[in-house]
């Protein structure tokens, strides 16, 4: 699979330069940074017969596609009389209106015209007399598109179009890279078959280019006319003459100086633009020279002598010693905007916006592509990832299902134990019951003996249920009869019977039933002692008679080993110890009855409720 452009260690572009008499094409390639010329092409278009731009950009695809490079990306020179350049100073602060700037600007370059023009421009560095110096390009938009029309029927991955001129400052500036740092005016003219194109740069940036109306085949119509031969023959003879400067008969001589003056006009038009024509420091201090019309013998010199400056041979291919080398300059140039990485200078776009917009999505296709295939990597994983997660969950998952399915097996046997065991708990109640009465009633004598007061006398302590029934058995009842008190319950040393009596199984509160009647114990009528009732006298002063009785509540409310809480006075109304209290009126001391809740309860009444 071949790889998209921008991820190949690799990168290569094409600069195609189309002229009158021939066509160039310089194959550029990036690697690592460095940039190197990995194929030239020149295609005579007179001696192969091609003069319409369909048969040319036919021409280019058959040759790109046998050296395989039709995938790579091309940018496309326009003749320089296609549009114009122009260098407008902005003021500084600025920069972020440029485009609304620049819009107004080359609206008004436009002027009234009714042509539709497309524009672009290039931000440069301060330089000379300019702060904000913005080159800006218009060009004519139908132009551009018959040549756009004639490339993609040539099916040519066009990647962008710019003016010759700006192909030939961006060559030029990377070749000779100290330019850059010159503050003088540099020429760079490269002369074509029937036009030059010229650009004036200083400082590294682009002062000014043209196209001049000049170029090599005016030397060959100089000396055809002169000798009176074919234009043919008028070719050989021109490559083979030179140009002298002292002679004045010479046609090479006089079109030479006829080129000149139209560089002189093109030059007084770029002082007059640059509002500079009374500088005259400003001037060409040295000129480079390319094109095929460079390599007339002589023209350096002649332009040497006529400008007074050096003139030196622009060249960028590794094909130096090859005359033709003079001819790749502004392919080079253009090859170099297709990286948009800062080799160009000058990047400026005539392409126009729908094509910058397929150009823009061309360039970025290779990241959708890597973006996709990094996402399906991601969503393969990820899938994986899930796929084994949710197959060691089915696993799991399946052998909790065979636990659950061989627990269900045992779950009816299980309720049935369970059912059992709640029947022995049932049945043991009675059991737990009785011995934790006998056990709360013997430690509530203690605790009331403990803090009872001297003079108080404890004459009943029952459960609640036996306090309710309202006194003591009957036979005890017959033992006490007459004046004599019962005998009383001396919680400091012992209990007397009176005491023992209120346990009897009448009061007790707990209903057992007769074998004969029931087969089981009835554990859902017990309930649990809740709380104590004491009952008795007191002898405290007649002006507090319970103080006593207040003093022992307070203590069995807050002392730490206390069994009780909420310790209470039983209310009048709710007294049922009458009968109990009868005699011991007769001696003339007050009796109280205390509430003794039980801080815990021995057993749970809710395991007694049945379904």
């Amino acid at each position: 699979m071949k790889l998209p452009l921008k991820f190949r260690r690799k990168r290569r572009l094409v600069g195609i330069d189309v002229g009158t008499a021939t066509t160039k094409i310089v194959v550029l390639e990036k690697y690592n940074k460095e940039i190197t010329v990995l194929d030239t092409v020149v295609i005579n278009n007179r001696e192969e017969d091609l003069f319409t731009e369909q048969e040319i950009s036919g021409r280019i695809a058959a040759i790109l596609e046998t050296d395989n490079f039709s995938d790579e990306e091309a940018i496309l020179g326009l003749p320089h009389h296609y549009g114009l350049t122009q260098l407008v100073d902005f003021p500084p602060g600025s920069e972020k209106h440029l485009d609304e700037l620049v819009g107004y600007e080359a609206g008004q370059i436009a002027g009234l015209s009714g042509e539709g023009f497309i524009n672009d421009f290039a931000a440069q560095q301060p330089f000379y007399r300019y702060k904000l110096p913005v080159a800006i390009c218009l060009c004519r938009e139908e132009l551009i598109r018959q040549r756009l029309t004639a490339l993609e029927d040539a099916t040519l991955n066009l990647s962008d179009v710019t003016l010759e001129g700006i192909g030939l400052a961006n060559a030029f500036l990377y070749v000779e890279p100290e330019a850059r740092n010159r503050n003088e005016v540099l020429m760079v003219l490269d002369i074509g078959a029937v036009n030059s194109t010229m650009a004036l740069l200083m400082k590294g940036q682009v002062f000014y280019t043209a196209s001049i109306p000049f170029g090599g085949d005016m030397f060959t119509d100089a000396l055809s006319q002169h000798l009176q031969v074919s234009q043919e023959e008028a070719e050989s003879v021109k490559y083979n003459s030179r140009i002298l400067v002292s002679d004045l008969n010479s046609p090479l001589t006089a079109t030479a100086r006829a080129m000149s003056s139209e560089i002189q006009g093109s030059l007084e038009q770029w002082k007059m633009q640059a509002q500079a024509e009374d500088d005259p420091d400003l001037k060409v201090a040295e000129i480079h020279l390319c094109g095929g019309g460079s390599l007339l013998s002589g023209i350096d010199e002649f332009f040497q002598t006529v400008y007074e400056v050096p003139v030196r041979r622009l060249t960028v291919t590794y094909q130096q010693e090859l005359q033709e080398a003079a001819l790749y300059p502004i392919a080079y140039g253009l090859a170099l905007q297709g990286f948009a990485t800062g080799e160009a200078a000058c990047p400026i776009s005539a392409a126009p916006e729908e094509v910058k917009l397929l150009i823009k999505r061309r360039r970025n296709y290779p990241h959708l592509v890597a973006c996709s295939w990094i996402l399906s990597f991601v969503l393969a994983i990820s899938l994986a990832i899930t796929y084994r997660s949710l197959t060691l969950k089915e696993v799991a998952l399946g052998i909790r299902y065979d636990e659950l399915v061989s627990c269900e097996r045992h779950l009816g046997a299980l309720q049935a134990m369970d059912e059992t065991i709640d029947i022995f708990n049932h049945m043991l109640i009675p059991f737990v019951s009785r011995a934790h009465r006998n056990r709360t009633f013997v430690e509530s004598v203690h605790q009331l003996g403990r803090w009872q007061h001297e003079k108080d006398w404890f004459v009943v302590i029952a459960d609640k249920a036996s306090y309710d029934n309202d006194g003591p058995p009957v036979e005890v009842q017959e033992e006490v009869g007459g004046g004599q008190p019962p005998p009383r319950a001396n919680l400091a040393g012992g209990i007397g019977l009176g005491g023992l009596g209120l346990l009897s199984q009448k009061n007790s509160g707990q209903v057992i039933a007769a074998p004969s009647e029931l087969e089981y114990i009835p554990t859902n009528q017990i309930e649990p002692w809740r709380e104590i009732v004491a009952v008795g006298y007191t002898n405290g002063p007649k002006a507090k008679p319970l103080i006593y009785v207040d003093k022992l509540g307070d203590d069995l409310n807050t002392e730490e080993g206390s069994m009780f809480q909420n310790v209470d006075s039983v209310k009048q109304g709710e007294r049922r110890d009458w009968h109990q209290m009868k005699p011991w009126r007769n001696f003339l001391m007050r009796d109280f009855a205390l509430r003794l809740p039980l801080k815990e309860i021995y057993f749970d009444p809710e395991v007694n409720k049945t379904p």
